[in-house]
Parts: C-alpha cells; structure tokens; sequence
C-alpha cells in the first residue's frame, strides 16, 4: 500500500513555506506522494470553507517542493482542464516533470462551479467534452515528434514540446476523474516522448 496526503493548499493557510516544509517532513517519514488542489476563485464551496483567505496556484507549489525533495511524488487531485489552456499546460507539466526526475502524477477533472468556469472563458455544458479534448492534446504534445490536432477547442497544428517527460506511456501520471456524469473518462498517459535524450539538452523552456 501507498501512502499519500494532501498538502492543504486548499485550506487557506497563511504560511506557504509551512506547506513546503509539510511536503519535506511527509518525505522524511516515508510517504510515497503529496498532493495539490486547484481553484482560481474563492467561488462557490471554497468560500463557504476559507473565505477570502490563500488558496495557492497548485503547480507552482509543487514546483518549490520538487526543489526541496528527492523522492516523494508530487500529484494533483485535480487540475480542472476547463480553467487551463492544454498547450500551455502540457508545457508547464512537462517542465515539472522533468526538473523533478519523473515524479509528477497529473490528476484532472471538469470542474463543477459553473461561475469560475465561465470566469475562465469556457463553456459550462461543455466541460466534459473540452476535457477530453485536452487530454487528447496533451497526450499529442508529450508522445508525438510532429503532434497535430483536429479539434473544436485547440489548434489544428500543433509544434513539438522543447522537452518532455521522464516517465515511459505504462507507468501513467495523468489521471482523470469526476463525480459527475458528463467527467471524462479515465486517462492513463505519461507526457513523454519516445527521444528521452531532448529532456537534456541545453534548454528546459525551448519554444513550441
């Protein structure tokens, strides 16, 4: 059994070094993965919970724990693909993933606060499908070497990530779920591209 736990950057604690040194100490004592949640708003059910307090950005939270451990996975429970651009999301993944040594687990969702949802420019009856489709970009970004993409929210083509994941497509960090009945359906893909060799070479940010 594997043992993970959240890291409250959902909780609207004051001390985001507090969170930091959590993830450290979950480390120390064995625990196999830490995980992240994600809001823009303080909307709907999050402000019945916090109010107006911090609710810090997930990604960039797991990338200051990425630089002050080793070992332990960083996971988010979960992205809501709806609030994200797919593009530049499977780049900042990727990037994670990469200055972490493969440790990334990305869990996404569709989202359930109609209000934030539309805040972000994003059809509210739309969010399963403009999730799926995301999944289907991302996935092109991280395994194909010329990925291109005829869809109804993304560009049709695509250029190639400047770097990619560590992780092989059998050992999944991208996992979707939902409570509700238009979630996408599960997704098991490692962002990662056949030529591990161009996670190394000079620039971790080249340009798509």
């Amino acid at each position: 059994m594997r043992i993970g736990f959240s890291l409250l950057n959902n909780w609207g604690i004051e001390d985001a070094q507090a969170l930091v040194g959590l993830a450290s100490r979950a480390e120390e004592l064995g625990f196999d993965s830490v995980w992240v949640h994600d809001h823009v708003f303080n909307v709907g059910h999050v402000f019945d919970r916090i109010g107006g307090k911090p609710y810090y950005e997930p990604l960039t939270l797991l990338s200051f724990v990425a630089a002050r451990t080793r070992r332990v996975r960083l996971g988010t429970s979960v992205l809501v693909l709806p609030y994200h651009n797919p593009i530049r999301l499977a780049k900042t993944a990727a990037t994670l993933d990469v200055l972490s040594g493969g440790r990334l687990i990305l869990g996404v969702g569709v989202g359930l606060i109609e209000k934030e949802i539309r805040a972000m420019g994003s059809p509210f009856a739309e969010r399963g499908a403009f999730t799926d489709e995301a999944i289907a970009v991302m996935r092109s970004l991280w395994t194909e070497d010329e990925p291109s993409f005829d869809g109804k929210y993304s560009a049709r083509r695509l250029r190639p990530a400047g770097e990619t994941s560590r992780r092989s497509p059998s050992r999944s960090p991208c996992r979707s779920g939902s409570p509700r009945r238009d979630a996408t359906r599960s997704a098991k893909t490692r962002p990662r591209s056949s030529r591990t060799r161009r996670l190394m070479r000079a620039s971790a940010c080249r340009r798509w």
